[in-house]
């Protein structure tokens, strides 16, 4: 299990060192790669709160809640019918 997480964690510095040398910078250079780190995080931020916006109420829903409420209101009359007539 441990060697699992040193591979991966190498395979995570490979690529963050491949990503430096790509946009043209030293990958020993610490301020570069904290500010490619933050403007990733901000873009994974950024996207899951595009995520949270495209789930956006359905139309059946309104509909679904609405059929349920009525169940719970049927079953609750039910009930208190049963109880009546015992």
């Amino acid at each position: 299990m441990v060697k699992v997480s040193f591979l991966a964690e190498d395979n995570r510095i490979k690529s963050l060192e491949d990503l430096v040398i790509k946009i043209g910078c030293d990958p020993k250079d610490v301020i570069v790669v904290e500010q490619i780190i933050k403007k990733k995080n901000l873009d994974i931020v950024a996207l899951r709160k595009q995520l949270k916006l495209l789930a956006t109420e359905d139309p059946m829903t309104k509909a679904i809640a609405e059929d349920e409420a009525q169940k719970t209101d049927m079953m609750n009359l039910i009930i208190d019918q049963n109880i009546q007539i015992r």
